[in-house]
């Protein structure tokens, strides 16, 4: 029996003690689950999630600092993930104390850059199992944190950012020479515990956010804009040098991000843990917060945090790793804005062995078991857990069709085909009595009216945020079809879905459908978004629109014939091109009934049209 397992057997009988304002909860019983253990304690350094051999599945990177060596696990099947014994994986000379990943040679697999500028080229997916066959280069020798693959400059090409203030450019050619990468100094930290690319001021272009653990704070690196090589101001959000780890995400759902950190601050007894949330309070321009201080129910320094709805009620949660014991969750009740409300309804998480871990790292959420809920993966470094991952009690509530494991979830920057040529594999009929409304055919998807309804063909992600969608389309005869974006179900009952739509329909149908923009709400205002324009959508709901110069026109698309059809959806900023040309766009700051996720469908809109898609690629863009 491995030493993980023996741990893990003996800890089962452990569960955490409730503080006195807590109540046992279903949602607490979560699992832990050993993915390697780690009997020599070798260090591993945290988790990086993508989809390395391009089989559809998250698989881990893990570095180990101590043991000097990296791994990559490959994920072996929702069904088997449980069985340690079934985790295997490839290992490179080299470890460290981070590890990124990203396509930085721009050949479409995912690249792995590890800590200290040793970055390994992936081979594709044929070869990927295969360490020796992935290339090496040495971009440099010295201690650099946090690596980040990003495309900063929307170019299609990606850069490498590492300590939180070094971003190497990409060369234009030989990208996998170290000498064409050349270093750029965005300005001064210390120790970088996270660096995020996030639009700060959201004025279009990509600030860097950085947990700098004794050095300035909780800091933001200003996008010079036209001028990137020169250096970028920076902001102090908070200047506490003891922290750890750092997560932007908008918390309380008010379309604001907000910045999320575990810190240790010295009081008149010693020091306080807290995670400290600073919530945002403008939309636009420099950003201004309140401060809210969390007290940790259970566990000792919190370490590791990230956000997101783990309980699926309606409202998101703070997930915290503790440094060693006693995992939580942060909670409110009503009030987000309240202090008190989250001191007094935060709670610890009932997981098994929580007494034994000594040294955890940061939280990595995904759908390890493609059961519909958020999991969490993590390391542990100093008592032999190794690598681990907890898995949510909250099964099959939101994506409880079929095996496969939804697009977008975990491989940020790739473009990923959505459907195989061959199956709907990922795809679910709505309404259900529509399933024979669609079909596979010589390749591509093929819908048929066969009702006066909607009906539509979704992708199983409910949670998708920003993302570029590529499809081709074929509407023969006159029919009315496009493509749900961030749709949700309408629960006025009004039409199945409510959400964006980029209107598709046969060439004659006029501006006002094909390549328009609809808003398909059922307490919102239909805004006028028709071919050719740009519509701006301010925090209180007015609106403005311009015309777009040289947009598409009807003699762009062909009749009967493949169009082509791109989509990005980046944050409130909506793009919908077709054959290469923008048809129309629009911005949606609206502070209230706008939607940050959602999932993507498919429509079908009258009876006896037919229509026809294929090619559906996505990729997720680095929230900004």
């Amino acid at each position: 029996m491995h030493h993980s397992m023996i741990i893990a057997a003996i800890s089962l009988l452990l569960t955490p003690a409730l503080t006195a304002n807590d109540t046992q909860h279903e949602d607490d019983r979560w699992i832990c689950h050993t993915i390697d253990g780690d009997p020599q304690d070798h260090g591993p350094g945290g988790v990086t999630v993508r989809d390395f051999n391009a089989d559809g599945r998250p698989d881990l990177l893990v570095p180990f600092e101590q043991g000097g060596y990296s791994r990559i696990y490959w994920h072996p099947g929702h069904k088997l993930v449980t069985d340690e014994s079934q985790w295997t994986y490839i290992q490179f000379p080299h470890g460290g104390e981070d590890a990124g990943a990203g396509d930085l040679d721009d050949d479409g697999n995912i690249d792995i850059v590890l800590n200290g500028g040793i970055v390994y080229f992936n081979p594709g997916a044929a070869l990927a199992a295969t360490a020796s066959e992935w290339q090496l280069m040495t971009l440099f020798k010295k201690e650099a944190r946090v690596p980040i693959v990003l495309d900063m400059n929307d170019d299609d090409r990606n850069e490498l950012l590492v300590a939180g203030s070094v971003l190497y450019y990409c060369p234009s050619a030989d990208k996998r020479r170290a000498e064409n990468w050349q270093p750029v100094m965005l300005g001064h930290t210390t120790w970088a515990m996270n660096a995020i690319p996030h639009d700060m001021d959201r004025d279009g272009d990509v600030d860097i956010v950085v947990a700098d653990r004794n050095g300035a704070g909780t800091v933001w690196f200003e996008h010079p804009g036209c001028d990137p090589l020169r250096e970028w101001n920076r902001h102090v959000v908070d200047d506490c040098k003891q922290l750890s780890f750092m997560k932007v995400a908008d918390v309380d759902r008010d379309g604001r991000d907000d910045l999320i950190t575990t810190t240790k601050r010295n009081s008149a007894g010693g020091t306080q843990p807290y995670v400290e949330l600073f919530r945002r309070t403008n939309d636009r321009g420099f950003p201004t917060f309140d401060h809210i201080r969390i007290q940790p129910p259970s566990g000792d320094f919190p370490k590791g945090v990230n956000v997101a709805d783990y309980d699926q009620d309606g409202k998101n949660e703070i997930f915290v790793l503790p440094k060693g014991t006693g995992e939580w969750l942060g909670e409110y009740s009503d009030n987000a804005a309240d202090e008190r409300d989250w001191n007094d309804h935060s709670r610890p998480l009932e997981i098994n062995g929580w007494q034994s871990r000594k040294k955890m790292n940061d939280v990595v959420h995904l759908d390890m078991d493609n059961d519909g809920d958020l999991d969490v993966t993590t390391t542990e470094e100093n008592s032999g857990w190794g690598v681990i991952w907890f898995e949510n009690p909250r099964a099959g509530r939101s994506n409880p069709e079929g095996e496969s494991q939804p697009a977008g979830r975990f491989d940020d920057g790739v473009m990923v085909a959505v459907f195989d040529g061959k199956t709907l594999n990922g795809w679910h009929a709505v309404p259900k009595n529509s399933d024979s409304d669609w079909e596979v055919r010589d390749g591509s998807i093929v819908g048929r009216g066969s009702a006066d309804r909607l009906a539509y063909l979704v992708w199983n992600d409910q949670r998708l945020t920003d993302f570029e969608l590529h499809l081709r389309y074929r509407l023969t005869g006159e029919g009315n079809t496009g493509v749900e974006i961030r749709c949700r179900p309408d629960q006025s009952g009004k039409r199945p879905f409510e959400g964006y739509h980029a209107d598709l329909g046969h060439v004659g149908i006029g501006p006002h459908i094909l390549g328009a923009w609809d808003f398909h709400f059922a307490k919102r205002t239909e805004y006028p978004c028709p071919q050719g324009t740009q519509l701006i959508i301010a925090p209180d709901g007015s609106f403005e629109s311009n015309q777009i110069d040289h947009p598409l026109t009807l003699t762009d698309v062909r009749k009967n014939g493949w169009n082509d059809v791109h989509i990005i959806a980046r944050g409130t900023h909506f793009q919908f091109y077709i054959n290469g040309k923008l048809a129309s766009a629009f911005t949606d700051d609206a502070k209230h009934g706008r939607l940050d996720d959602g999932a993507i469908a498919l429509q079908i809109h009258d009876r006896g049209m037919k229509v026809e898609f294929k090619d559906l690629r996505m990729k997720r863009l680095m929230p900004r």
